[in-house]
């Protein structure tokens, strides 16, 4: 994949759109935007850590679904904030997109509690992907030291 559209990077680009959108006080598209941030950026560790059969939960949608398999990954816990948020932001994509009965207008107050969470909870997924190449340094270190004990 081009480094540029990766899944880190393109959950950067909608973590700014998102901040950006939020003047303007368009809080569908903010949500919609954090949505996208949060889903991409558990991709992210899934795509870098997880294994092979991983492809079918990246092409998912569901951000529970990610969360719990980034859990299973880096064997740490959401928070129940977290997992509530996550369960939220499922609907997010959907009705507040299209015209309907499911149709949702998110007012300001719903909108700046999860921009509070948003902010929360990009310095943890920050935290493990810093404990991930970490770990990932360490162990290609390792690698190279066995392979240059075996020569």
């Amino acid at each position: 994949m081009n480094e540029i559209y990766d899944f880190k990077n393109l959950a950067e680009m909608d973590y700014i759109m998102a901040i950006n959108i939020k003047k303007y006080k368009s809080y569908n598209h903010c949500v919609r935007m954090i949505e996208q941030y949060v889903e991409k950026s558990l991709k992210h560790i899934v795509n870098e850590n997880g294994d092979p059969k991983d492809k079918e939960i990246l092409s998912s949608h569901n951000v529970t679904m990610l969360a719990k398999r980034v859990e299973q990954i880096l064997g740490e816990k959401y928070t129940q904030e977290d997992n509530s948020w996550f369960r939220s932001l499922k609907g997010y994509y959907f009705d507040t997109n299209y015209p309907g009965k499911n149709f949702v207008l998110v007012d300001e107050d719903e909108a700046f509690l999860l921009y509070d969470w948003l902010e929360k909870f990009r310095i943890k997924i920050q935290e493990q992907q810093d404990r991930q190449n970490r770990l990932s340094q360490e162990g290609h270190k390792i690698e190279q030291l066995t392979r240059e004990d075996m020569v």
